[in-house]
């Protein structure tokens, strides 16, 4: 329930903590929240004595200050600060430094309470009846928690960085968690800049990006080079960082291996095609005669004239040509220094060339609309090998970042 009036306190707009959001906003929000609840007793009676408190202030805000809403509001403030010290209370009895956090959080909503109370104050009834708040000095509680939160957390990390000199990654991901926790505190807190750039360095996994030819089928030289020529800075992130030729100062922890296990290429494959179009056509028109050899007229007086259909042809050449190579392996990600298998992932890329050349003799007329044809269309020349393994290599490249966007350490 505390979570509730913490969420609402936000969207109220606590001026210590949210200036700029106007008091027209606060009063909106509020209103649109208490508008459900009609009687504050009933929710009094359940315990929840947050939107109580809520709905009684809100009222006391747009109405006369009746003495039961006054009650009400003097009441579920009272039973939520007992609630909150008795709960602190307990923390820190536990006596667990972890505990902080939580206390710390706890001032926070009661500071936030308060705050909502504040300007009524004083709060006197239509009838006389003034309430009263029993305020905490909250601020100031929440600065000596602060202060000892963020040292805990401090202390932490230093203990964890010790164990991420040794080696243990998760440690130094766990003390830069813990630094940014002191952060939460203070932004500016001894040397906590200057340490977690320390812990990013230790926590970070760093990944080499190789090809490896581990079939017995020839490759084109520059398939593998093209590989490697790729930019891979985009894919870095906190704690993972890759790179295609070994660092200088810094160990690999990962392999990132596409073995390239078969490159087949397909035979040049042309086909020719030779054939004949014809389209009945309209050439012109043809004038019907009467039986003196005149033209005929219609009875507007004008001359009878029907389309002249003709036949035309044309001869069509039709040249395809198809190429294609087909590239497989799999992409592995292995443990360098156990060489442990973490990630492993087959593909198959394929590279197609295709051309439709096509041209005719004749009357134009006569080629059908799905027959797409150019007076002088020339096939284009089949690629090389190369030139296919080179678009294989950019698929294949497109699939390693995707899998290399999903690997994370």
């Amino acid at each position: 329930m505390k979570r509730i009036l913490y969420t609402l306190a936000i969207f109220i707009g606590i001026s210590t903590i949210y200036p700029t959001i106007s008091e027209g906003q606060h009063g909106s929000y509020v209103t649109k929240f208490v508008s459900r609840f009609k009687s504050i007793k009933r929710l009094m009676n359940k315990g929840d004595y947050e939107t109580a408190m809520l709905v009684a202030r809100k009222r006391l805000q747009r109405r006369k200050k009746r003495t039961k809403n006054v009650k009400f509001l003097e009441e579920s403030f009272s039973k939520l600060q007992k609630q909150d010290l008795k709960e602190i209370s307990f923390l820190k009895d536990v006596n667990k430094p972890e505990n902080l956090d939580k206390i710390y959080y706890i001032y926070s909503i009661m500071a936030d309470r308060q705050h909502l109370i504040e300007p009524l104050l004083p709060l006197v009834s239509k009838d006389g009846y003034k309430a009263e708040f029993r305020f905490l000095r909250v601020e100031e509680l929440m600065k000596s928690t602060s202060a000892l939160a963020a040292k805990h957390h401090y202390d932490n990390a230093i203990k964890l960085l010790a164990l991420a000199e040794k080696g243990d990654k998760w440690a130094a991901r766990n003390a830069y968690d813990a630094l940014s926790d002191v952060n939460k505190y203070f932004e500016h807190y001894k040397d906590v800049y200057q340490l977690k750039r320390r812990a990013i360095a230790l926590g970070k996994t760093r990944v080499l990006v190789r090809s490896a030819n581990t079939s017995n089928v020839s490759m084109p030289l520059n398939l593998e080079s093209e590989l490697l020529h790729m930019n891979v800075k985009h894919l870095n992130s906190r704690w993972t960082e890759f790179y295609t030729t070994k660092p200088i100062g810094h160990e690999i922890d990962v392999v990132s291996e596409i073995e390239l296990r078969d490159f087949h290429v397909s035979p040049e494959i042309e086909r020719i095609r030779e054939f004949v179009e014809s389209k009945e056509v309209q050439d012109g028109f043809e004038y019907f005669y009467d039986s003196n050899g005149n033209v005929a007229k219609d009875t507007l007086g004008n001359d009878i004239k029907k389309p002249k259909m003709i036949t035309v042809f044309a001869d069509v050449l039709e040249i395809k040509r198809e190429k294609t190579a087909i590239v497989s392996g799999n992409i592995k990600f292995y443990n360098k220094h156990t060489n442990e298998i973490l990630q492993s992932k087959s593909f198959t890329v394929e590279s197609f060339f295709k051309d439709n050349a096509c041209s005719f003799r004749g009357d134009e007329r006569a080629i059908s609309n799905n027959i797409n044809v150019h007076r002088t269309a020339i096939p284009k020349p089949f690629p090389t090998d190369e030139i296919l393994a080179l678009d294989a290599a950019e698929k294949m490249k497109e699939i390693m970042k995707s899998e290399m966007k999903r690997f994370i350490i």
